[in-house]
């Protein structure tokens, strides 16, 4: 989150305004306010006084954007606990070191440094109803050094002997007189002296553990009551750190206090909406060491994101007569009994069979049923077609109204016009998406770009073909053609004129028209959409193949695509003066789009909203006797039938989607058993997702010809691991492998000119190609359960040069008596990479990660497979950041990459799923002991003899030289200066090197 942007601090001030939290902490940074600068000549030199608060005058470059940043934070942080003070029964706190007046010593003595606590805002806050400001030294709450801090605070009668209620005081010198005493007791100084190493305040931002545990105990206690703070005592060990310091292998925001941080972070899981289109918790997606929530993209409310038993029907005796009678309709017009044959002809016939007369019976019969329920409009009402645009709006609104659905209103809207955002702002809409928190462009309501942007050059090129389109769109009623004059008078300087490019598709030899709202005109920098909408891909492809294959359910696929999806709803006229673009500019006309238009930030918003309003309609329409798998991405659908009832269900739901008016490409219908959807190839007769077979091919030629390549372009390289990238998706397992080439393309992507190819980087494109070669290019779906079998715990230590690992099966006991178990002093015969960095203990996360893999290696021949051929494993660690980079299934970070790529391997290759759990050191330490050498607790006829260079490794051999050179080679371009600028021409060299696949 970043908050030096204006939008992100105007939606998180309006949420508090909102009153959204209960509890408000801010912490703002003060390393330009830092009284350290002042002590000494060893560091940076200050940035801000008492005379300047907001920065010196003179400040230049990277100082100046540093003191800007910090007041500009400050003045957020102010405003924040201002208005969270402002709420009956609610809690703020804010953190900053005590503003201890003028320096008695140093190269400035008697000079009076800058504190937040200067600002104007301190005294007006504290003087609200119920707000306190009090110091007190941090060496109370188990520091050995003093830091003098300060809290704004509101948090009822909370009391602690360390704390001095009072503004900061001072003579007439400035030097501080109270109301904080000095600390005698602390033995440390942060002030840095001649000979360290790094500065003593570093890591000392961060809360010691008692102080947070006092804070979190006193908010349970001012929201819920002393007997709520009791019990979360009571659950929270007082040793357990809180909140993670400098040096930790998580982020400082991290929060880890118990065995379930990781399920917690892993699971993302959105705060549900009250309207819930099943029974139960939602489907719950997996992936190797992930879990998350199934998105069909149809938004929250969909009941496809319910299993099948499990979706929340209208069943009353109107829906059910309604369902019967369509599909009487469909096979008495269709002449299929039971549809099957229709849907046989859609997966291969490409061609509309739907005929008008009974698209339009279909029709009648809904609107007249919606007037028989009771609806406010007349059924010729019902059934006329928007102005402009293809849809039914009123009768899909009115059956989705009269369905529970919490998104009817909006279509309604939509006859007038939908915002595009730019001058009228875009809804928040709770119940069926998740809250946008972040954005890739800088927005600002308030932007103001240039008045007209040049074409691209590609637009010269195809100029006819442009004048034509736009003719044909104008005659379609999609755009207004008019003179610049008339353009000018009639939106009076509310309009923008974007540029306009032209792609060429080499596979299909179709071109497409962009139009370019954010380049200079900077129109979709004032679009900010509040609504976050997920598309489905690998891990629901995934869910449902695994779903049905466990109930031996066969499965049939119909897939669909929406002609001109984005240009079938209708902006506000208000609006339309931002929509405008030129062919020529030497030309007087101006085309203005009046419907949603392809490089318009809102444009994909609007369209997957109307189009999940159509889905969750027909999941409503087809009922519980149709089973359906709907998946929605952007205007691409696939339609999955389980058996014959879901065959039927495939053709009712094209005729309910055609019927509300969404207008399909017949041409590119497509289905069958096998079928290519969003770059990802399906095979329905083995239950495998994967990639297909020219796509394959394609990866295994230029991982190939890269390998024998001496050098490549970085662009190249760049676009193929995105593509490579984008197969892991579905091929999870080669994952890792992309850790090292990511951080060596990232270190030459600076570069205009051909780069040598490190043998490392061969090693592994090798390897992908053979992979892919040998059948790699379908993979079987991990398992869905949540369930996982704890199977070992490990640990790893390293001190005075040397390092040990050890671990101890778990799988049938956890009397360390009764259970297998092995230690293992780890050397640079067997792991070099672990002496790269001169001492192991800067590797230690490796070595942990070494330990779990090491512990497969010993113990995983003899566990057992399951049915499906998978064996769910937890490993127990007490590293953190191991449980994350596993859940990812990736780092770029040497040499843990290493052995995560092993890892990997040595997991398919025994067709396991593992996951990495975290518990605290005082949690695992029967393997703590094991890495200390001490034994007592173990029995010695179950300890398993070790010897490494005679385990299986699968890469690690490989790998071990030419991955530490390699990475010495990163290290050293990315601490090298002056790369080559890359000129204009450059950006398009990926299109001219890169073929299609």
């Amino acid at each position: 989150m970043n908050f030096a942007r204006l939008h992100v601090r105007q939606l998180w001030l309006s949420k508090i305004k909102a009153r959204e939290f209960d509890s408000v902490l801010s912490t703002p940074p003060c390393s330009s306010f830092t009284r350290a600068m002042w002590a000494n000549k060893l560091g940076p030199s200050p940035m801000r006084s008492y005379n300047h608060p907001k920065g010196f005058p003179w400040l230049k470059g990277s100082r100046k954007l540093l003191a800007e940043a910090g007041s500009l934070l400050a003045d957020f942080s102010f405003a924040a606990v201002r208005a969270q003070a402002r709420h009956a029964g609610a809690s703020v706190l804010m953190e900053q070191p005590e503003d201890l007046g003028a320096v008695k010593n140093g190269p400035w003595p008697g000079q009076r440094p800058a504190s937040m606590w200067q600002f104007p805002q301190h005294s007006d806050i504290a003087g609200m109803p119920g707000m306190a400001s009090r110091a007190f030294h941090q060496h109370s709450f188990g520091t050995d050094y003093p830091k003098p801090t300060r809290f704004l605070v509101k948090l009822g009668n909370e009391s602690h002997t360390a704390f001095y209620d009072g503004l900061p005081q001072f003579d007439s010198a400035g030097y501080y007189t109270g109301p904080l005493p000095k600390c005698s007791e602390a033995s440390q100084s942060l002030v840095r002296k001649r000979g360290d190493a790094s500065f003593r305040t570093t890591g000392t931002a961060a809360w010691p553990p008692q102080l947070c545990e006092w804070v979190a105990q006193e908010i349970i206690s001012f929201h819920i009551g002393k007997a709520g703070a009791e019990i979360s005592q009571a659950g929270v060990s007082s040793s357990a750190p809180v909140i993670a310091t400098a040096g930790d292998s998580t982020s400082a925001s991290s929060v880890a206090t118990g065995t379930d941080t990781l399920e917690a972070v892993q699971s993302s899981e959105t705060l549900e909406p009250k309207f819930r289109a099943g029974f139960g918790p939602p489907r719950q997606v997996n992936t190797p060491g992930k879990r998350s929530s199934y998105h069909d993209g149809a938004g929250l409310a969909s009941p496809g994101r319910w299993d099948p038993d499990r979706r929340r029907f209208q069943t009353s005796a109107a829906w059910v007569s309604l369902r019967k009678d369509i599909l009487e309709i469909a096979t008495r017009h269709l002449q299929d009994i039971d549809l099957q044959r229709t849907c046989w002809n859609m997966a291969v016939r490409k061609q509309a069979l739907f005929q008008d007369n009974l698209v339009k019976e279909v029709q009648d019969r809904i609107a007249q049923w919606c007037v028989s329920e009771g609806s406010s409009w007349s059924k010729q009402e019902l059934l006329t077609i928007a102005d402009g645009q293809p849809f039914l709006l009123k009768l899909l609104s009115e059956v989705l109204r009269l369905a529970g659905d919490p998104d009817w209103a909006f279509l309604l809207q939509a006859e007038i016009g939908l915002p595009a955002g730019i001058t009228v702002p875009l809804p928040r809409t709770p119940e069926v998406y998740e809250e946008q928190t972040s954005w890739r462009l800088d927005l600002d309501a308030e932007a103001m770009g240039e008045e007209m942007a040049l074409n691209y050059s590609s637009v010269d090129e195809h100029k006819d073909y442009v004048y034509k389109f736009f003719d044909e769109e104008v005659s379609e009623g999609l755009m207004i053609k008019m003179s610049r004059a008339e353009f000018d008078k009639k939106y009076q300087g509310k309009s923008a004129i974007a540029a306009l490019a032209v792609l060429f598709n080499a596979i299909t030899g179709k071109l497409r028209i962009i139009h370019d709202a954010t380049n200079k005109v900077r129109v979709n920098n004032r679009i900010k959409c509040l609504d976050k909408q997920r598309m489905p891909g690998a891990k629901e492809k995934f869910y449902i193949l695994h779903y049905y294959k466990s109930r031996g359910v066969v499965l049939f696929s119909v897939l669909g695509d929406v002609s001109k999806a984005h240009r079938r709803f209708k902006y506000l006229e208000v609006e339309h003066g931002f929509l405008a673009c030129q062919v020529d500019p030497k030309d007087d006309l101006i085309y203005v789009n009046k419907v949603g238009t392809f490089g318009v930030g809102s444009a994909s918003y609007w369209w997957g909203r109307i189009f999940g309003a159509s889905v969750r309609v027909t999941y409503q329409l087809l009922g519980p006797e149709n089973p359906a798998e709907i998946l929605v991405f952007a205007d691409d659908i696939e339609v999955i039938g389980p058996d014959r009832a879901g065959r039927r269900a495939i053709v009712l739901t094209y005729l309910f989607l055609v019927a509300f008016g969404n207008p399909f490409k017949w041409e590119k219908q497509r289905g069958g058993l096998k079928v290519d959807w969003i770059g990802l190839h399906t095979d329905y007769t083995v239950y495998k997702l994967g990639i297909s077979e020219d796509r394959c091919a394609w990866l295994v030629g230029w991982c190939t010809e890269v390998e024998v390549s001496c050098s490549v372009w970085p662009r190249v390289m760049a676009a193929g691991l995105g593509r490579l990238c984008y197969t892991a998706n579905a091929l999870f397992w080669e994952r890792p492998f992309l850790g090292p080439i990511y951080a060596w393309v990232s270190s030459v992507g600076g570069l205009d000119r051909k780069v040598a190819v490190p043998w490392a980087i061969k090693f592994i494109l090798g390897w992908i190609a053979s992979r892919l070669r040998a059948d790699g290019r379908l993979q079987d779906p991990p398992s869905i359960t949540g369930e996982a079998v704890e199977l070992f715990r490990s640990d790893a230590k390293a001190e005075g040069g040397k390092a040990w690992i050890g671990a101890w099966e778990t799988r049938f006991s956890l009397d360390p008596k009764k259970c297998r178990w092995f230690y293992l002093e780890v050397t640079r015969d067997w792991a070099p990479w672990a002496f790269s960095k001169k001492d192991p203990n800067r590797v230690i996360a490796a070595l942990e990660l070494l330990g779990n893999l090491t512990a497969i290696m010993v113990f995983g021949n003899s566990w057992p497979r399951d049915r499906r051929g998978k064996c769910i494993g937890t490993g127990i660690s007490d590293n953190l950041g191991n449980t994350y980079i596993v859940a990812k299934g990736m780092t770029t970070k040497y040499p843990i990459t290493l052995i995560l790529m092993e890892l990997s391997e040595q997991l398919r290759s025994r067709g396991m799923e593992m996951s990495v759990t975290w518990k605290r050191r005082d949690e695992n330490q029967e393997a703590d002991d094991l890495t200390n050498l001490v034994f007592e607790k173990f029995s010695p006829e179950l300890e398993v003899k070790v010897d490494p260079l005679n385990l299986k490794w699968l890469v690690l051999p490989g790998l071990m030289k030419s991955s530490e050179l390699l990475y010495k080679q990163i290290v050293e371009r990315r601490a090298s200066k002056g790369f080559e600028a890359v000129p204009t021409t450059a950006k398009f060299l990926r299109k001219k090197l890169l073929s299609p696949w």
